[in-house]
């Protein structure tokens, strides 16, 4: 019989206002009048303003109450002869979020008393009334969505949620049979907003995909070492290190009941926990009563090369790279000479650089499948050249723009000299990090 999929339909999304009226609105006494209107005696903490670059004459932000914010608050203006602005509250936004939508809303009203305020297009119902009453109804509406979160899943299940710098795994009723929803909603608001601003100074415990010897699927772990106080997020394994460079693969459910009366360990939602140095002995008793196999490092700390490709003068030329990406758009393998070969291994990642036209720019990334070895020289000069077979995915197209342009690459990592150098550059860890994040944003 085919499983049903179990349907997700929260109570309410996110509450979004639309203010029109506002004509020649000054943004700098508009920001003054909003903080004017939130009481820092009742939440202590500061306003954090992010601002976001956008592709018309709008202006984008997104605003965090400093610990009373659990997902901000986006707030977009679109200045102009009909000048107007939109609001969007989470939803799960917390009292901060809350309170600065409504403080913004005030602020409106104050500065053009005439300014029209609609809530999620709800034309017929009329203008929006900033009151307490209305406050306290956003508020329920994020209660009410986080009491569908902790009652909704089947047991053994979590819903969770995306917050401001850590997403959240919201407790069920499972968890705690003993208390009622609306409590327990109460406890999981309270877990979420904790989460947020609670756990600053913990490093994040890295996720790596590693495979075990003779296979060739990879599976995400997490690295646990006692070098600091880190934060693990979801994660089905670990990887523990043992202090005479050995390590371990285990279950996170058999680590975690191992450290359960731990007090260097906190759970800090469902699935989520955070760990506190260790004294040296105490590491190394708990690696020792793991009841694991140990495994191999290969994998464990794949490292980031940049590969470079001139499709003008390549054994790889553009119509290869047209053919692969039309029979396989998911992904293809070949391989590829590596300059700085040394150090590279099997399950190491590579960005792929297209240079020499005008496309030029980070084309596709993968991974290394092979241990470098020694081949003929692919440009037939006779120099020792040592390849590695990789899988290339994430492609662009061909005859189109580059994921990343050479431009936007010396804009965001300068260290690194685009336009020249080798193909197998070991790019250090921190170029390695913005790289990452920067192709996913242009990905996505």
């Amino acid at each position: 019989m085919e499983e049903k999929k179990r349907e997700f339909n929260i109570p309410y999304r996110e509450s979004v206002f639309h203010i029109a009226g506002i004509d020649g609105l000054d943004l700098d006494k508009f920001w003054e009048e909003s903080f004017s209107h939130c009481n820092f005696e009742e939440l202590p903490g500061s306003i954090i303003t992010m601002v976001f670059d956008t592709d018309d004459e709008s202006q984008h932000y997104r605003l965090y109450w400093k610990g009373a914010s659990t997902q901000g608050v986006e707030l977009t203006y679109y200045p102009g002869e009909k000048a107007h602005m939109h609001i969007e509250l989470s939803w799960l936004g917390c009292i901060g979020d809350v309170q600065l939508t409504c403080a913004f809303l005030q602020a409106l009203k104050d500065m053009y008393p005439k300014c029209d305020i609609v809530y999620n297009d709800d034309i017929d119902k009329g203008a929006f009334v900033v009151c307490e009453e209305n406050f306290n109804a956003l508020m329920d509406m994020r209660m009410k969505n986080m009491e569908y979160l902790v009652s909704s899943p089947a047991q053994g299940e979590h819903c969770g949620a995306k917050g401001i710098f850590r997403n959240f795994i919201a407790p069920s009723k499972w968890d705690y049979p003993e208390m009622n929803i609306e409590d327990l909603a109460m406890k999981a608001m309270g877990m979420f907003l904790d989460l947020q601003w609670s756990y600053e100074e913990y490093e994040d415990a890295p996720m790596r995909e590693v495979r075990k010897e003779g296979e060739t699927d990879t599976y995400p772990v997490c690295l646990l070492n006692n070098s600091k106080d880190v934060f693990a997020e979801v994660c089905q394994r670990l990887v523990i290190f043992g202090n005479n460079n050995t390590f371990k693969d285990v279950p996170t459910v058999e680590f975690l009941d191992k450290v359960s009366e731990n007090p260097h360990l906190t759970m800090v939602d469902p699935l989520q926990f955070v760990l506190k140095r260790m004294p040296d002995d105490e590491w190394d008793k708990l690696y020792e009563s793991l009841e694991c196999e140990e495994i191999s490092t290969k994998g464990v700390f794949p490292k980031t090369y940049l590969l470079r490709w001139n499709p003008t003068i390549s054994s790889f030329t553009l119509k290869n790279f047209r053919d692969a990406t039309t029979k396989y758009p998911d992904g293809f393998g070949m391989n590829w000479s590596v300059y700085e070969w040394e150090k590279a291994e099997e399950g190491d990642y590579f960005y792929m650089l297209r240079t020499g036209d005008d496309k030029a720019g980070i084309v596709f990334r993968g991974r290394f499948m092979s241990d470098p070895y020694e081949g003929d020289d692919w440009a037939g000069k006779g120099k020792k050249r040592y390849y590695v077979d990789i899988n290339c995915y994430d492609a662009s197209k061909p005859d189109g723009a580059s994921h990343i342009t050479i431009e936007e690459l010396e804009k965001f990592i300068p260290d690194i000299d685009w336009r020249k150098g080798h193909s197998g550059e070991l790019l250090s860890d921190d170029d390695a990090n913005v790289l990452n994040k920067l192709f996913e944003e242009k990905k996505n």
